[in-house]
């Protein structure tokens, strides 16, 4: 009896392992020549590429903030603006001169304001100064601004 147990579970596991080795390696139907598999076919579709940016420098902006007629603090900021195409590109380059302007304004009025957040806070800075430049370029063509670097030194 033992012996006729021992047979049919082994039967079991071998007919069980014969029907997942037929299924995993051979139930998948070949392809024809030429044709490539599904899989294969789908890996080599080409994926979508992000957006390659381009970026406009502008000239180091110094903001000396001053206080009853005195220099209380001095702001320098790296600016970048990121555009997303060569031609508004050329748009930003042909008006860098009247945004780097509009920033040194903004900022001079930003920090002579008391209530306003303080011109050392990059995030504020940054949303301002986009909000500006396209301002002067029009809308759609400044993706965004970066600030690179920034110093502030209280004198």
């Amino acid at each position: 009896m033992k012996k006729l147990i021992i047979i049919v579970v082994l039967l079991g596991v071998l007919g069980g392992g014969g029907f997942f080795g037929y299924k995993h390696f051979m139930g998948k139907k070949e392809a024809a020549a030429g044709e490539k598999p599904k899989e294969v076919a789908e890996a080599e579709k080409p994926k979508k590429l992000p957006p390659v940016y381009k970026y406009v420098k502008v000239p180091t902006i110094n903001v000396s903030v001053i206080r009853n007629g005195t220099v209380v603090r001095i702001y320098a900021a790296e600016v970048t603006i990121e555009v997303k195409t060569a031609k508004a590109e050329k748009a930003v380059q042909e008006h860098l001169l009247q945004i780097r302007s509009a920033f040194f304004s903004y900022l001079h009025a930003a920090s002579a304001l008391p209530n306003l957040p303080d011109v050392s806070n990059a995030q504020f800075v940054k949303e301002r100064l986009k909000v500006v430049a396209t301002g002067i370029v029009g809308k759609g063509v400044v993706n965004d601004v970066l600030i690179q670097g920034t110093f502030d030194r209280r004198v």
